[in-house]
């Protein structure tokens, strides 16, 4: 049974009619300040003149005084226009503003009434301490009063919405614990702080208690349950990181959101987009992140300052990345070169606001055809080519076998030759783990054109240098935002097996190693990144759905679809017959592949290419095998039956 997507800001919880009450009309706030006015000055009339019996009461006395009151308020309610001050923010400034109204009140009144007044000095004392006092009082307590209610019925509303505890007893954590309890754009409750600081346990930040984060997970749950916690909000991203164990590991397997607030909400116009973008849900990226990875950024902008830099694929999620760090490292000239028209016009767009300074030209054009790269990098002669535009997915590959020479094989052919050709200084290759024992075309294909880079430095200037790594997270049709989408459609979130693992790193954190590679890097070499430990896909399903607020299985269910044609379990990024080299970085080694016949691999490649366009697909996967001997394919019944007329 499907269930409906989670709804991570449903500010609409809260009435919009409440929120209209969060600032009444000033008109009406006025009206009710004036009556209040004057009918504290006609009571204090009335209370002091009969406490004394000598002293009759004249309806005369008592017309002038309710008169005075009314002209004298009106004026003095329009002056310190205490009547456009926000009821719920009511504080020490309104306070004040309400004292001198009164006094000042006072005094017109004695001033214009009281030589009329048939009573003593001492009577007119009284009457104008009673009315100071009165008039304060009522107009405070009527303010009080309306605050009261109003967070009342706030407070009712948002804990239908689920009560929420921030992590973190800081001052900005008390602004924020104020700002959500006393905001109507908030639909967050604030229950309590969560802290590791013993000696806070047990006491109150602006009326809010402060719980121990060391308890036990028992304990805790016990807590949460009580309170009926439904979410947390870290107060900060360092407050997260450093509580990323025991207690983010606690909310997961309890189905406690997670959201974490970087910056006080500032005083907007626009209140509720305000509130939205600072607060947000703690992304799968922050969970499988490992320790940042630090790149020696002088030595890379010393490389790229004042270059002229071609990034291929430059509209892709590795591509574009790379574009805005080098944008960022102070290259003279940047150019992007893509077939994809929109995404290069949306790219257009974000850095024409985001780059002014920085020249920019954005081309359209397939790098498999040769006369429109070779006029791009003769026309703009760069020195550093980032190669980064391929067909990458899997699946549609092993239907398109045709394509995928021609672009990832035929396409780097042009462009390294184009490279070589005008000089360009060097020419950097992106490829993949799934180019180690290849099981799939796509593989097979970034392997091939591995292997031609490896070749063609013995010839000219240009330094031919290759870059491998895993999976990146949130790139184009990856499986966390897949599992994004199933999930807010109510799954459900589809797992091709149950044992199947992959290497992940973060999209910057990837292209800022290539860029360290491509200061480190040699003529010839294949730069091998450091990717961690992999991760389970099905346990980063588990992971992605309970941080959706949902448990899995049970309201959304997870269900395998098996191995889809080329898909190996788990990926590697060295072969069998590879070792590797430390370079002067931790995280990026050298990968000792055996180098090829150099005059026999560019034979066969050219064969390739051509039989892509003239010959049939049995002959075209044949031949690639034949080149790729450790391309084996795997669940891929058309061409698993070339391997064993392979081995037979």
């Amino acid at each position: 049974m499907q269930t409906p997507p989670p709804a991570q800001h449903s500010y609409r919880i809260i009435p919009r009619d409440l929120r209209k009450l969060s600032f009444l009309k000033s008109h009406i706030i006025f009206s009710a300040d004036l009556c209040i006015s004057v009918f504290v000055s006609l009571i204090s009339y009335l209370v002091v003149i009969s406490a004394h019996a000598d002293a009759p009461i004249v309806p005369s006395t008592f017309f002038k005084i309710g008169l005075s009151a009314f002209t004298s308020s009106i004026a003095l309610f329009l002056l310190f226009r205490l009547h456009k001050e926000i009821i719920r923010y009511t504080a020490t400034a309104c306070t004040w503003k309400i004292i001198n109204i009164a006094s000042l009140k006072v005094i017109c009144i004695v001033a214009l009434v009281g030589p009329s007044i048939d009573a003593s000095y001492k009577e007119a004392a009284q009457f104008a301490i009673f009315d100071l006092l009165l008039t304060t009082f009522l107009l405070i307590s009527a303010r009080a009063l309306m605050i009261s209610v109003y967070h009342g019925l706030l407070n009712h509303y948002k804990t239908k919405a689920g009560n929420c505890f921030i992590c973190g007893t800081s001052d900005q954590t008390s602004a924020l614990s104020q700002q959500y309890n006393n905001s109507s754009h908030s639909e967050y409750k604030i229950a309590g702080l969560l802290s590791n600081n013993d000696a806070k346990v047990g006491l109150y930040i602006s009326g809010t208690r402060i719980y121990s984060l060391k308890q036990s997970t028992e304990e805790l749950k016990a807590l949460f349950e009580k309170k009926q916690i439904k979410k947390v909000i870290f107060s900060s991203y360092n407050r997260f990181k450093n509580e990323r164990n025991k207690f983010v590991n606690f909310c997961i397997e309890n189905n406690i959101q997670m959201l974490v607030f970087n910056n006080l909400i500032d005083d907007s116009s626009d209140a509720e987009n305000n509130q939205k973008a600072k607060v947000k849900p703690i992304h799968i990226n922050d969970l499988l992140t490992r320790k940042e990875v630090e790149v020696d950024r002088d030595v890379i902008k010393r490389e790229i300052h004042g270059q002229v830099v071609m990034v291929t694929g430059a509209a892709g999620s590795i591509g574009s990345e790379i574009s805005r760090q080098v944008a960022q490292l102070g290259a003279t000239s940047l150019i992007l070169v893509d077939s994809a028209e929109t995404p290069m016009h949306h790219i257009r767009l974000e850095f024409e606001k985001s780059y002014p300074d920085t020249a920019i030209e954005y081309k359209i054009g397939d790098i498999r055809d040769d006369k429109r790269m070779g006029g791009l990098i003769e026309y703009f002669r760069p020195s550093i080519i980032f190669h980064a535009a391929a067909y990458k997915h899997v699946p549609m590959m092993e239907s398109n076998p045709r394509e995928s020479i021609r672009t990832n094989v035929g396409g780097t052919v042009n462009m390294a030759q184009h490279a070589r050709r005008c000089k360009v200084k060097k020419f950097i290759m992106i490829s993949t783990d799934k180019a180690v024992n290849p099981t799939n075309i796509m593989g097979a294909t970034k392997r091939l054109a591995e292997m031609y880079i490896q070749n063609l430095n013995e010839e000219g200037n240009t330094q031919f240098i290759t870059t491998r790594f895993g999976n990146v997270l949130g790139s184009n049709g990856s499986v966390i935002p897949h599992f994004e989408k199933q999930i807010r459609e109510g799954g459900p979130v589809t797992v091709t097996h149950p044992e199947i693992i992959r290497y992940f790193m973060t999209i910057p954190e990837a292209c800022r190693l290539v860029l360290q590679a491509a200061t480190i890097g040699k003529a010839g070499e294949i730069l091998v990144f450091d990717m961690g430990k992999p991760e389970r896909i099905l346990d980063l399903a588990r992971k992605m759905i309970r941080l959706s607020g949902y448990e899995p299985d049970t309201e959304i269910e997870i269900v395998f679809t098996g191995l889809r044609p080329g898909e190996k379990l788990y990926e590697e990024l060295l072969t069998s017959d590879e070792k590797t080299q430390a370079t002067e970085h931790s995280k990026i080694r050298i990968a000792q592949s055996s180098i090829h016949d150099a005059g026999n691999l560019i034979k066969n490649i050219d064969q390739l290419l051509y039989d892509a366009c003239n010959c049939s697909v049995d002959d075209v996967i044949i031949l690639l095998k034949k080149i790729v001997p450790e391309f084996i394919s795997n669940n891929s019944k058309d061409y698993e039956k070339f391997d064993k007329k392979k081995t037979a």
